[in-house]
């Protein structure tokens, strides 16, 4: 007979609002757990995995060609893709894309946790878990969650070190930031805020300086050849103003993030709050500001990368941790209500008619939420459609992302073979018409990833009186269309 000691049930008793969170995000999931990747995780993670598990070789994955060339080369020393090869190793694709569903949903309800434990010594624990509610049904999260990619795994072990160094436990929290950069580089942002916390908390000089050991981690980085630059400073940063707009104008939520720690600030200086509640306010205000700071850089000396939605993922928890901390002076009912006014809000926008990006048919807006699986099924039927067309002999040509799912269709972004086509990157058909087949098929998607160079090509065969454009809409409910283009030549030109 198993002894189970008082204090052992109310340790289990009091976890009781964690078992609910998990059922409330099963629930919201439903049905996504045979998701396959997709998008980003579709183009570098898994590819890299399944050439890593069927070469059984990461040097030689290290020898092909990156994403910027259409190669499975990305991401190909992160933490997650290893683990991804090791599944797919173990028993197959279809086993790892289950099984890293569900660690997914581990790792976030584990967040979940952390924040409850979090905010609960900062506030109280009705606030704990009512802001842990937040962060595991916000939308991007949720999404993240079912997205098979590193931003959620790098969230929670960015997390765990803040929480370790609150705690003054340099060496796991080091440990848990060096984790988190082999992950995902991005993590580095970091280490200021980890520096930071141990200054305020009296540490010592090896103490303040142990986050900067993290950078180890990096090493992988300076070993896969990176992208060259494609845009000069002027016209990069004139892009990433352009962006910027676009995302505040697009993704309210991202406004939302970054103006927390401010009116949290304001609110302590207001009311006054304990030493814990300012090392927090300082140290989420000093993530957020380092990384902002770090995609400014980041333009300028790439010229070309910029920052997405779904990198704000390891701001939620710091973030929301923060809201409560502002929310910590109300009496317990406003409390209350101001948190579950945000969690009906995460609820709202997590899946269903009016799910954050549900009408854009754009990757990276509709993956705030779980929209994107809808986009997905889209692009599927896009897929399969031109597939049916080369079939038929007649040649078609795709952006990148088809062209991991057509060369991986152990990925379940389509299957079978594919005839007569050709991949068409950004620096593709500069020649435009004249070096193109008298008769061929687009599938026109986003007008990125070599679809700028499919859109410019459907509209200089519109305008040119020797060919005929017929176009076949997918889906016409979206901003941009989603469609496949045939083009004829009627007459020789001259």
């Amino acid at each position: 007979m198993v002894d189970v000691s008082a204090s052992t049930l109310r340790r289990l008793h009091s976890l009781w609002p964690l078992g609910l969170l998990s059922v409330a995000l099963v629930a919201l999931r439903w049905g996504t757990y045979t998701v396959p990747p997709t998008w980003d995780a579709a183009m570098s993670v898994w590819p890299a995995g399944i050439e890593i598990a069927a070469r059984n070789s990461v040097t030689e994955v290290l020898q092909l060609p990156s994403y910027a060339d259409g190669g499975p080369n990305t991401h190909t020393l992160s933490l997650v893709t290893l683990l991804t090869a090791l599944l797919i190793e173990i028993g197959g694709v279809d086993f790892a894309v289950t099984t890293m569903h569900v660690l997914n949903t581990a790792l976030l309800l584990g967040l979940g946790f952390l924040v409850a434990r979090t905010v609960s010594g900062l506030a109280s624990k009705a606030a704990g878990w009512l802001t842990a509610s937040i962060v595991v049904l916000f939308p991007l999260m949720v999404s993240q969650s079912a997205y098979l990619y590193t931003e959620l795994p790098t969230a929670f072990f960015v997390f765990l070190a803040l929480a370790f160094a609150m705690n003054r436990r340099p060496l796991v929290s080091t440990l848990s930031l060096t984790v988190a950069i082999l992950i995902k580089p991005l993590a580095l942002v970091a280490v200021p805020a980890l520096c930071l916390v141990a200054w305020r908390k009296g540490g010592k000089r090896r103490e303040i300086a142990a986050p900067l050991l993290a950078l180890v981690g990096l090493v992988p980085v300076l070993i896969v050849p990176q992208p060259e630059a494609s845009r000069d400073i002027v016209e990069s940063l004139t892009e990433l103003t352009r962006l910027s707009w676009y995302w505040a104008t697009t993704a309210p939520e991202l406004i939302l993030l970054t103006a927390i720690p401010v009116i949290a600030a304001l609110v302590l200086r207001l009311r006054g709050g304990s030493k814990e509640q300012w090392h927090w306010a300082w140290a989420s205000t000093t993530l957020i500001v380092t990384f902002i700071g770090f995609f400014t850089l980041n333009a300028v000396v790439t010229v070309g990368h910029f920052f997405l939605p779904r990198y704000f993922v390891m701001l939620i928890a710091p973030t929301m941790v923060l809201l409560a901390i502002a929310v910590s002076g109300l009496r317990t009912s406003a409390q209350v209500a101001v948190l579950s006014f945000v969690i009906a809000g995460s609820l709202i926008g997590v899946r269903g008619p009016f799910a954050l990006g549900s009408k854009s048919p754009l990757p990276p807006v509709a993956e705030r939420s779980l929209a994107f699986i809808d986009l997905l099924g889209e692009h599927q039927a896009g897929l399969d459609r031109l597939a049916a067309i080369g079939s038929a002999g007649i040649p078609v040509f795709h952006d990148q992302y088809a062209s991991y799912a057509y060369s991986y269709p152990e990925m379940g972004l389509h299957a079978g073979e594919v005839q007569n086509a050709t991949r068409v990157l950004s620096g593709d058909l500069r020649a435009g018409l004249a070096e193109l087949p008298d008769r061929f098929a687009m599938l026109i998607t986003v007008p990125f990833l070599g679809g700028e160079r499919l859109f410019w090509i459907k509209g200089i065969a519109e305008s040119d009186p020797n060919y005929r454009v017929s176009v076949e809409q997918i889906e016409s409910a979206r901003a941009l269309p989603l469609e496949i283009v045939s083009v004829d030549r009627v007459k020789t030109s001259g």
